[in-house]
């Protein structure tokens, strides 16, 4: 859930997290292959623009309404030093103004300007040092808020522009970009920018292929220099980001944004006379009475715990969405994802005093799913201060906690390695959360292996896969059943030579066991072992089978697209 402020105060945050990060474009090159010596930015002169940046937000269809806002200001460059092909400019954002997409708004725009937080936070002019259009150096005045360094380093990245055609690696506010850079005419650019990524912006996918999201970017911009290429007279860029279900590709939504920084004036004004970069900040420094800081461009994560409700007091306002004769409709779904994400940041106190709280004791098994969603530290801790998966009179909310976990597209390794000890070292755990526990080890195992960072997990999912294996094998009768399921689970390669032994030499029920595990891997894991074993099933070439296994041993052969030899 999103911190308790206000729309318009979110409505910022959400534009300058768009500036950094979707925004920060290289558009102030020039075509100096089609027109000679380039002069951006001439020492002595400064150049003021309108920056108008709208975000839209819409269902992807043509006749569906948008939703968003845009925010105007004036920004000024003045080029105060210079020493060979680096300059420095003085960069002051002035007069920044919220407006947001309203019915009570005229016609075509529908926009109204709206007060927000923008307009009272602290903004000081910031420094950059530029050269053959890189940016070396961004210097910010200490005391400003994330939000606010953020929206500069976005407008500083603007300014970063390579002075030829090709093809380079960039990095500015967006991240590691690669940015394609060509022109059509001795004053006009484009560029394109492709593959963007940044550490500063955690992102998660679901390895379940009817759950996951894919998104389709592009990113063009377009700017333009005066005749004499000396300054930009506009900057214009276009951006649209679609996520949809890959299953159902209609099911969609859409980001559109468009920024322009169009030139007004200019104007002679007087420059420093420093040897330094060093020298010339320290000038401004005390003449401007600021601390400078010197930054990367790369933006800072903001955090959303300031002003935001607690967990307890969010369970509290949202107890009523809760209660299972609710569940299954609008309200609750959405009040889960709000609790799911206010319970990542709260603390393990915090959620004790939720789970202890006599008002929720209706809501219990509601709130086990939704920490087991959350899988933290905290939440885990506080999980594990208040059930203990070896009480009987606690089976149901530790199977509600378990069973939450599996599920989750993202497991914490370190729960994963506390429950495996949980499981090994516990020796008076109910049948019922026994079986449970090992089924959601090897689910949670099979996602870790899935997650970009996987490689630094394989110990964690090879002690679950070697636990599972050894409980088969120690395992007599019926007992066997559940390590079959947790196999099935846990989808490991490693674990097909024992499936397919079981299939060979076990008897007709593990034989089924087997054969469902191996059906539920990726296809691509049935290799030639897999098929021959699927023909000797099918046709029961070495022994009797099961009508099951030749059931899921011809699914296994059909599905693999067999030749006609």
């Amino acid at each position: 859930m999103l911190p308790s402020i206000s729309s318009y105060s979110f409505l910022y945050t959400l534009f300058a997290w768009l500036l950094g990060f979707c925004y920060g474009f290289v558009l102030l090159s020039s075509a100096a292959g089609h027109h000679g010596a380039v002069r951006l930015f001439d020492v002595g002169s400064a150049f003021t623009y309108k920056l108008h940046s709208t975000v839209l937000f819409d269902e992807n269809e043509e006749n569906t309404k948008d939703v968003g806002f845009y925010i105007d200001a004036d920004v000024v460059l003045s080029a105060v030093w210079e020493s060979d092909e680096q300059r420095m400019l003085k960069v002051e954002l002035n007069s920044p103004r919220l407006h947001i997409k309203s019915r009570k708004a005229p016609t075509p725009d529908g926009f109204i300007p709206h007060w927000s937080k923008l307009e009272e936070l602290t903004n000081k002019p910031f420094l950059v040092v530029w050269k053959n259009g890189k940016i070396e150096k961004i210097l910010l005045a200490k005391g400003e808020a994330v939000s606010m360094i953020n929206l500069k380093k976005g407008i500083a990245s603007l300014l970063q522009v390579q002075l030829s055609e090709g093809i380079v690696e960039e990095i500015d506010a967006s991240g590691k970009c690669t940015a394609t850079y060509s022109s059509d005419s001795p004053t006009r650019i484009r560029k394109f920018k492709s593959n963007c990524s940044s550490d500063d912006f955690y992102s998660t996918s679901n390895s379940h292929e009817f759950l996951r999201v894919n998104t389709k970017s592009s990113r063009n911009i377009e700017y333009e220099a005066d005749p004499t290429n000396t300054y930009i007279k506009s900057i214009v860029s276009t951006e649209t980001h679609v996520m949809f279900l890959p299953i159902k590709e209609d099911i969609a939504c859409r980001v559109k944004s468009e920024q322009i920084l169009s030139h007004v004036s200019s104007e002679k004004i007087g420059i420093l006379e420093s040897n330094t970069v060093e020298e010339a900040v320290e000038v401004i420094s005390k003449t401007d009475g600021l601390i400078f800081t010197q930054e990367t461009l790369l933006t800072e994560k903001e955090s959303l715990e300031e002003g935001s409700s607690s967990f307890s007091k969010q369970v509290e306002t949202l107890r009523g969405y809760l209660e299972a004769k609710d569940l299954g409709s609008l309200k609750p779904a959405k009040a889960f994802i709000k609790l799911v994400t206010v319970a990542r940041r709260a603390s393990k106190e915090d959620i004790s005093k939720a789970l202890t709280s006599k008002k929720n004791k209706e809501i219990l098994p509601q709130l086990y799913d939704i920490l087991g969603y959350a899988q933290t530290k905290d939440s885990h801790g506080a999980v594990m201060k208040s059930i203990h998966l070896d009480k009987e009179d606690q089976i149901d909310l530790s199977e509600r906690y378990l069973w939450a976990m599996s599920f989750s597209s993202q497991p914490n390794p370190d729960i994963v390695e506390h429950l495996l000890k949980q499981y090994t070292k516990l020796t008076n755990i109910p049948p019922k959360i026994q079986e449970t526990l090992i089924l959601t080890l090897g689910s949670m195992a099979y996602k870790l292996g899935k997650l970009p960072d996987s490689k630094l997990h394989m110990r964690i999912i090879r002690d679950v896969e070697e636990t599972i294996l050894n409980n088969l094998d120690y395992a007599k009768g019926e007992d066997k059943i559940i390590f079959f399921r947790a196999l099935k689970n846990l989808h490991s390669p490693q674990t097909i030579p024992v499936l397919l032994n079981y299939i060979k030499s076990g008897t007709l029920k593990e034989g089924v066991l087997a054969w469902k595990a191996i059906s539920a891997f990726d296809s691509k894991l049935w290799d030639d072992s897999i098929q021959s074993a699927a023909v000797k099933a099918f046709f029961q070439l070495d022994r009797k089978y099961d009508s099951s296994s030749r059931t899921l041993a011809a699914d296994i052969l059909i599905e693999s697209q067999p030749s006609d030899r």
